[in-house]
């Protein structure tokens, strides 16, 4: 123990105004009991109270306290011995025995303590070298840890900032060649690699071929690049074909040792050695490989991987993208192509008769539709008459479109020997029925119409009834349709209607169900009454400003909601003389 040292830094754990005051306590309990329990106590040496007050004190208060206990005690003892005769001498030989034994136990006692105290010191000195040297060596150790911690650091760093550049290379790319290079080099530069290639699988020949390459050395990389555009592999074929087949990483620790040596003698020309590629999926099919080269490859570990494979997450989304892109593309080119050829079926004008005004409207649910009109000229005994036209095939879209563009070219090659329309409608539905499969069909009606007489006839093939109103917006006539729609039964003869004269003022309306079937946010149909109604109170505006209003209220009455079905109509009046 050292001499600046307080004498209780063996029991820290008592404060030193407690440990001190365990001599005086254990003196005075001592002289208490000698003087008040001994002398009831048979063949007891009182001076054993005193034995087990230094022993007390050793305990529970440390060495100062002993040792205080140890002046203490003689001073008590000697007064207890003296205080009978009131004499300085101690004679008795018990009494000095007892002052003897506990003079000797006290002394053995703190000696004792002190050796144990010497003891303890020695031995922390030499614990104290030996974790020294241990803390030498753990510095070594440490240092070694920490150089190979900063240096994964300082790796990890450089692959979370390639991930983060490839991730704004595919937000801003506007070219997929540029964006392909652009990965390689900033995968390239945080590895450590030479050169980078990418191959992508092409789905036509269904072999990976090299769509863009990158390396450090200019020269070097054309070199790769050239050479890898020459080849295409197939699954297995090839190192990016081995990458294919395992559907894994692959390494090469030694391309000279390797059989793939077509390319990669490229590469022991300027110290390459090694190789590694990495596959690019989408769920479970592959896109393309990433194939990289370099001096020393280093350890595959589990971080390399899962950078590679969010690099190869984000790469397939962005080809399945740019796939998707295109294919939407293409398919907008389909059908706006679709769209002007079906335009270009209806009629660009309106017929010109003397007496009468037309007009027709088509508005298509998608872009290009199932619905179409047509005027067909006709000669009827040496008269010119003029065939009106609609029809509505069953289905949207593009399958729809050519269902009709087919009837509509049956019906116009037979206007040019037949002016019946009963007769045309069968034999166009024969020719149909042979032809589309059995869910598919079209309704028609064909009205003929002779300027000269004033009048018309029309049959019809399970379509909506036409309507003939006079002057005053009354129903003259209903062009109800008797047979089935075309293309349904090969057998159905569709007659003739008789004749229907006509007079000024009256209209004649032809339309499609998209009209009448039209429906509200509520599920209403704005149904044949409301079409009717429309056409009545607007009867006396020209046929084009009719059909405005008409498809006007149709919008408002479904709110503008998207237009579920294809509509159409043909307005023709009769002008007044």
């Amino acid at each position: 123990m050292s001499v600046n040292e307080p004498l209780t830094q063996d029991r820290p754990d008592r404060p030193p105004w407690l440990c001190y005051g365990s001599a005086p306590l254990g003196v005075a309990a001592a002289t208490f009991a000698a003087l008040f329990v001994d002398p009831h106590l048979p063949h007891h040496p009182y001076y054993l109270w005193f034995v087990c007050a230094f022993a007390f004190t050793c305990w529970y208060g440390g060495v100062g306290p002993s040792f205080l206990n140890l002046l203490l005690g003689p001073l008590a003892l000697a007064f207890f011995v003296m205080r009978p005769r009131f004499s300085i001498l101690v004679d008795s030989p018990d009494d000095q025995f007892g002052l003897l034994l506990y003079t000797m136990t006290a002394l053995g006692l703190f000696f004792l303590h002190q050796s144990r105290k010497a003891i303890q010191a020695i031995a922390a000195s030499v614990a104290e070298q030996g974790s020294l040297q241990r803390t030498t060596r753990g510095v070594d150790e440490i240092e070694a840890l920490l150089a190979n911690h900063l240096k994964n650091s300082a790796m990890a760093e450089r692959r979370r900032n390639a991930h983060c550049r490839v991730s704004q290379i595919l937000i801003g790319a506007s070219d997929s060649g540029i964006a392909f290079r652009l990965i390689l080099q900033a995968v390239c530069e945080a590895v450590g690699w030479e050169v980078g290639l990418f191959w992508l699988v092409d789905g036509a020949s269904e072999k990976l071929h090299c769509i863009e390459s990158w390396g450090r050395r200019t020269d070097v990389a054309s070199e790769f690049d050239r050479a890898s555009r020459e080849f295409k592999f197939s699954k297995g074929e090839g190192f990016p074909g081995r990458v294919w087949k395992a559907d894994d990483v692959v390494m090469v620790p030694d391309m000279a040792k390797d059989t793939d040596l077509t390319r990669w003698r490229l590469a022991a020309n300027v110290g390459l050695h090694q190789a590694i590629g990495f596959p690019v999926r989408h769920g479970e099919e592959l896109l393309g490989v990433m194939e990289f080269i370099g001096r020393d490859i280093g350890d595959v570990n589990e971080q390399l991987v899962e950078l590679m494979n969010s690099i190869g997450s984000q790469l397939s989304q962005f080809i399945e993208l740019r796939n998707a892109e295109k294919a939407i593309r293409e398919q907008n080119l389909d059908r706006n192509l679709a769209r002007r050829i079906q335009e270009g079926l209806l009629p660009k004008a309106m017929p010109s008769l003397p007496g009468f005004q037309f007009a027709a409207r088509a508005s298509f649910a998608s872009e290009v539709g199932g619905d179409y009109f047509d005027f067909l000229p006709m000669t009827v005994e040496c008269q010119d008459c003029l065939g009106l036209a609609i029809g509505d095939a069953s289905g949207h879209g593009v399958a729809a479109a050519l269902l009709i563009a087919e009837t509509r070219a049956y019906l116009q090659a037979l206007a040019l020997m037949l002016h019946e329309p009963g007769t045309m409608l069968s034999l166009a539905n024969r020719r149909l029925a042979h032809q589309i499969e059995s869910d598919h069909f079209v309704t028609h009606l064909l009205v003929r119409l002779d300027p000269g007489k004033k009048n018309l006839v029309y049959a019809g093939a399970g379509h909506c009834p036409g309507y003939v109103l006079d002057h005053r917006g009354c129903t003259k006539a209903v062009l109800a349709s008797a047979g089935p729609p075309l293309g349904v039964d090969p057998s159905s003869d569709y007659s003739l209607s008789s004749e229907i004269a006509l007079n000024p003022g009256d209209l004649i309306l032809l339309f499609t169900d998209g009209l009448s079937e039209a429906s509200s946010p509520e599920g209403q149909m704005f149904g044949e009454g409301r079409l009717l109604d429309s056409i009545r109170q607007h009867r006396k505006l020209s046929p084009d400003e009719i059909l405005n209003t008409l498809f006007q209220a149709v919008t408002t009455y479904s709110r503008r909601a998207a237009q579920s079905d294809d509509a159409t109509a043909v307005i023709l009046k009769v002008e007044a003389n």
